[in-house]
C-alpha cells in the first residue's frame, strides 16, 4: 500500500480550507514521497475555535456553534490530494516581502492566506514548503484517528486477526496526533472483511489496526 500522509491543521485553517479558500498549505518541511499523496486532515483540538460542519457548510467559532452541528475538533475531517509541492528558500520569501509583493500576493499567499510578514517570521531564515490543495474531500462525519495506522513492517504475521498481531497492532497503533504531520496507511476493505495493511490479516469490525 503506498504511503499516505495525516497532518494537523489548526480549526481556523480548517474552516478556509473546507470552504476553498485556502488552496495551499505553508510547512517547514515536506513528506519524501512523489506527488500526489494523500492527506488526511486532522484538525486540532483549540481553546478558543471550535470547527463544525454544518449541512450547508463548515465553519469556525468561539463556541456559540449551532447545537445541531457535528464539532470536528480531535478528528480527522477530510482528506486531499496534493498534486505538487512549491519549495520557497529564504531569498524568495524575503523577495515577496520587500520587492514582488504584488505579484506574490497574486499568486501564492492567496492562496495560502498568509501575510508576507508572518510567512517570513514562520520561517524564521529557514527554506518553506507549499503544499497545493487539490481532490478535497469532506467528511460528512469525522473520523477517529484509530482509523489510520502508522506504516510497520512487522514480517512474516501469521495472525489469524490482526488484533493478535502486536507488531501491527502496537506499533502502528496512533496514540497521538502530530504535531505538523506523519505517515500514515488506512485500514482497507475488501468483500467479506477489513484486513490489516500491514500483514493482510483479517481485523474485528470497528477497523482498528
Amino acid at each position: 500500500m503506498s504511503k499516505a500522509v495525516l497532518i494537523s491543521i489548526r480549526p481556523k485553517w480548517c474552516e478556509l480550507i473546507a470552504n476553498g479558500a485556502k488552496t495551499v498549505e505553508v510547512r517547514k518541511s515536506r513528506p519524501k514521497i512523489a506527488t500526489p499523496f494523500k492527506c488526511y486532515i486532522y484538525c486540532t483540538k483549540d481553546r478558543h475555535l471550535i470547527f463544525c460542519r454544518g449541512k450547508r457548510y463548515c465553519y469556525a467559532d468561539d463556541h456559540t456553534h449551532n447545537a445541531f452541528d457535528i464539532t470536528c475538533n480531535g478528528t480527522i475531517i477530510g482528506e486531499f490530494v496534493c498534486d505538487s509541492i512549491d519549495t520557497y528558500d529564504d531569498d524568495t520569501i524575503f523577495s515577496f516581502r520587500h520587492e514582488d509583493y504584488a505579484r506574490w500576493n497574486d499568486f501564492d499567499l492567496d492562496r495560502a492566506c498568509i501575510h508576507p510578514e508572518d510567512l517570513q517570521d514562520y520561517s524564521g531564515g529557514k527554506w518553506l514548503y507549499g503544499w497545493h490543495i487539490s481532490g478535497l474531500k469532506i467528511y460528512d462525519e469525522p473520523r477517529a484517528l484509530s482509523t489510520l495506522c502508522r506504516p510497520y513492517e512487522c514480517g512474516d504475521c501469521d495472525a489469524k486477526w490482526a488484533t493478535d498481531c502486536n507488531a501491527c497492532h502496537d506499533k502502528g497503533k496512533i496514540k497521538r496526533p502530530p504535531q505538523s504531520w506523519c505517515y500514515v496507511e488506512e485500514a482497507f476493505y475488501v468483500r467479506g472483511g477489513n484486513y490489516c495493511p500491514n500483514c493482510g490479516a483479517r481485523m474485528d469490525g470497528d477497523g482498528d489496526a
